[in-house]
């Protein structure tokens, strides 16, 4: 069992490398900050440090005018690691960090990058090879090829999976496991993208079929994004504990990425020496019963707004494209529950697109449901057509939102694009409430809130600039802290307010949720609560129904967010039964 080093890109960021400059070429210009982060990771108790190279071919450099300092920038990576360990006695391996180039163009011409800086890697004194972030099995799989016929040394080949259990193109863990370790490979496994617990699924996929060890360097967890950097919640413990959980499922290497620091490294190392039993991962959604078909009468968020009915609605993620059924039935189970309205979130990529998903539950179950409309990546004109077709067959209410924000690779702040944020598709819509030079629209526009935003104060800001622009509801991601929650509301103008809930089914579900959904606060009483109260009790769902007592007299509704593991159908009763 080995641990290996965390983060490069994460720390180097914060000893003020700048956001977009060419993190390897500090290998030349700055080598103390990179002395820095490897010896920091090996006082921690690394016994694999990777160099700073993730990014240093060719052809990704050439994007920085930095391709024909490849060989110099990778003999340095090495150098530096290996005066490092050097200078502090470890006996840790030396791995040469190999990524995917960036760059586009013939899959031959990146084989032949990852090759040649193989070679440099090779003869500065790598004693690994690790290829990672790879996000499709076809140009991992090429490159593992040629590089078995002409490299000696051992080779980790780690593949990026997303939350839905798949590879950026679309390939299961078990495939590439098997195809990989097929090809040579002398360790296989996942790193980046996923934090600790939420990559125990692709673990345990990749154990089912790969014939040779395994090794996992997940995320810290998913980031908040703050005055224009990522944020992570610090978690080493937590990130400790869920280590474990992951060298038990049959890791031999365990180490970390984006936003993991030596404090990181040492809580894990620790953590494995003393070979503590973890707490129990959280369970896997029940899958969604056939109910009946009856079209319950519901009149959906608008009309209960209007009426001044306090409203208590269910998220319902949109199904797979062609089982458009699977949706329809979560939603009539929702529906039977207790819900009395329905907001439509985000699904996987394979999924159905949100607004025709809302199109759907109004034709087949007769209510206009609430639906999400992120900012990433959409232009506002494409936005504008989107809505307003949906519109015009009756879909009225949106919740504008920025929508999820994806790190990628060693470089977690290089996000997604924004065309217009939501405060722009706030005003944007408003204005087409009012004409437009057209006949008005009549849309229902919401704003999101945040009570776990790291500044409350600007989080009250930007919720206060939506509903003067416009808005005229707030929905907050799901929280549990009541004084964060009361906060953020204490100086808004209005009680249009539907608070966000979901409820942990135990401890371990409950730091899952706070450490690795950064949309989701849970928060410190509530985590000593319910670790110390036994599984099956009860306490997440009591958590809620106290929460939203006390915030009653601020609040329009309630929002039970699905979110994976949580019982939603058992919530929504318990606040049926408070209604």
């Amino acid at each position: 069992m080995l641990v290996a080093d965390g983060a490069m890109g994460t720390l180097l960021h914060a000893f003020g490398a700048s956001l977009d400059r060419c993190l390897p070429e500090l290998n030349l210009s700055h080598p103390d900050l990179v002395r820095e982060v490897h010896r920091g990771y090996l006082a921690a108790g690394a016994e694999l440090i990777e160099t700073n190279t993730f990014g240093a071919d060719r052809l990704t450099m050439a994007q920085y005018g930095l391709g024909d300092d490849m060989a110099q920038v990778n003999t340095a990576g090495v150098a530096i690691a290996a005066e490092s360990r050097a200078a502090t006695g470890s006996l840790a391996y030396l791995a040469g960090s190999i990524a995917p180039p960036l760059a586009g163009g013939a899959l031959g011409h990146a084989v032949d990058a990852v090759l040649e800086q193989a070679a440099a890697l090779e003869e500065a004194g790598a004693e690994v090879l690790v290829l990672e972030t790879f996000g499709e099995l076809e140009l991992l799989a090429s490159a593992l090829t040629a590089l078995r016929a002409r490299c000696g040394l051992p080779i980790v080949a780690q593949m990026t999976f997303t939350e839905e259990g798949r590879s950026l193109a679309g390939e299961e863990p078990d495939e590439a496991a098997r195809r990989l370790g097929d090809l040579g490979a002398d360790v296989v496994g996942a790193n980046c993208t996923l934090g600790p617990r939420g990559i125990l699924a692709v673990l345990e996929r990749l154990a089912t079929a790969s014939p040779v060890p395994l090794s996992i360097m997940p995320n810290a967890g998913p980031p908040r994004f703050a005055h224009g950097r990522a944020e992570y919640r610090p978690n080493p413990d937590y990130f400790a504990r869920a280590g474990l959980a992951l060298a038990a499922g049959g890791a031999v290497i365990v180490g970390g990425c984006c936003g993991t620091t030596p404090a990181h490294i040492a809580a894990l190392a620790e953590q494995l020496a003393s070979g503590v039993p973890p707490a129990a991962a959280p369970p896997p959604p029940a899958p969604p019963k056939v109910v009946s078909d009856r079209r319950p009468a519901v009149r959906g968020v608008a009309a209960r707004f209007a009426a001044g009915e306090f409203v208590l609605a269910a998220e319902v993620v949109p199904p797979p494209a062609g089982e458009p059924g699977r949706g329809l039935e979560e939603a009539a189970r929702l529906l039977a529950a207790g819900a009395d309205s329905l907001v439509v979130g985000r699904g996987s990529p394979a999924a159905m697109e949100p607004l025709a998903f809302a199109v759907l539950l109004l034709e087949q179950l007769g209510i206009e449901p609430l639906v999400l409309a992120p900012t990433a990546d959409r232009s506002l004109l494409g936005l504008q057509a989107d809505l307003l077709g949906a519109h015009a067959l009756g879909v009225r209410s949106v919740l504008c939102t920025a929508g999820p924000r994806t790190p990628r690779g060693d470089y977690p702040e290089a996000t997604d694009s924004f065309d217009v944020d939501p405060l722009a598709l706030v005003q944007a819509l408003a204005a087409l409430n009012d004409g437009g030079g057209a006949s008005g629209t009549g849309f229902l526009i919401g704003a999101l809130g945040d009570p776990g935003a790291a500044d409350l104060e600007a989080e009250g800001e930007r919720a206060r600039a939506a509903l003067a622009s416009g808005a005229s509801f707030l929905v907050t991601t799901p929280t549990l802290e009541g004084d964060r929650l009361e906060q953020l509301l204490s100086g808004l103008p209005t009680t249009r307010t539907l608070l966000g809930v979901a409820a942990p089914t135990d401890f371990a579900h409950a730091e899952f949720l706070h450490f690795e959904r950064p949309e989701v606060t849970v928060g410190v009483a509530a985590l000593a609560r319910l670790q110390r109260s036994p599984a099956g009790e009860g306490t997440g769902r009591r958590l809620v129904v106290d929460l939203v007592r006390r915030a009653r007299p601020r609040l329009a509704g309630v929002v039970v967010a699905d979110l994976i593991g949580t019982d939603a159908a058992g919530l929504l009763a318990d606040l049926a039964a408070e209604s």
